[in-house]
Order: C-alpha cells, then structure tokens, then sequence
C-alpha cells in the first residue's frame, strides 16, 4: 500500500528532475549551439550582430569553417579552420586543418572574412603562415644576395 510520505517524495523527485532537465537545456542553448548559416550574408549579419552561428565558405583555394563564439571584450570571437587548401605546394598544404581565434572589433565585424585581416588573429593557422612567408622571404633575400650586395655598393 501507498503511504503519504511515497507520494510527496515522488511529485518532488519529478519536480527535481524536470528543473534539471530544464537547466541542461537552458546551458546547452546558451554555451554551445550554434545556428548554421548556409549564405556569406547570413554570416556577415551573424558577424555584425556577433550571433553564435557557424558557416563553410570556400573562397579562392581554401574551405574555411567559421564559428563565431560570442562576445568577448568589446570584440566579435570568432574561431576560422582551413578545412580544405587547394594547392600542389607541400609546405602551404601543411596549414590544411590548423586554426586561429580572431577577435574583430565590434565597430567593423561584419565588414570582412576573418582571414583578411589577420592582425586580429592568432593561432596555429597564423603562425604558419608566416613561419612559410619568413622562410620564403629568408630564401629570396639568399638567392639575390649578390644583386643587393651591388645595390649597395652602388650608394655606398
């Protein structure tokens, strides 16, 4: 048989279970969905809006994924990953999957792709980048030496 006691316990268990379930959704909702945009101007309005969304793009040689996380210090937080770089090249192809964090300004998200203005960024994918540029610099400056040698005899 019931007794008084088993009910109330019940209806308070389900009471608990309901509020928690409750609360799970409420922080799943608020810390980590993200609504996908399928077109540059929905991201671009999610940009300037600084929405939580997520969108592909591919643009020239590279897939991009983008995130934007939210609002951080005055700044749109946005995590951008080379999904995908088309190129023959070995030493570019090896930034393939690599990210970076960019934090845009509130005053101009929204106004360009992360990846075009990588002074707002960092990450693995950036520092890559110019490991490959300063190394492609280095041999350049190698390679015409002798050229710059006589560039300076020259004025000197």
């Amino acid at each position: 048989m019931y007794r008084r006691g088993d009910n109330s316990r019940t209806i308070i268990i389900s009471v608990a279970v309901a509020v928690a379930l409750i609360l799970l959704v409420g922080v799943y909702l608020t810390f980590f969905y993200s609504k996908s945009c399928d077109t540059q101007e929905c991201f671009i309005k999610a940009m300037d809006k600084c929405s939580r969304v997520s969108f592909a793009n591919a643009q020239d040689s590279v897939k991009w994924q983008y995130n934007i996380r939210g609002s951080m210090d005055g700044a749109c937080v946005i995590d951008v990953t080379a999904l995908f770089i088309d190129t023959e090249d070995n030493e570019t192809k090896t930034l393939e999957g690599k990210s970076m964090v960019c934090s845009i300004p509130f005053e101009i998200s929204g106004t360009f792709f992360p990846e075009s203005r990588l002074e707002y960024c960092h990450g693995l994918f950036k520092e890559g980048l110019q490991e490959i540029l300063l190394k492609r610099i280095n041999e350049y400056v190698v390679q015409n030496l002798e050229g710059i040698d006589m560039a300076i005899s020259e004025v000197a």
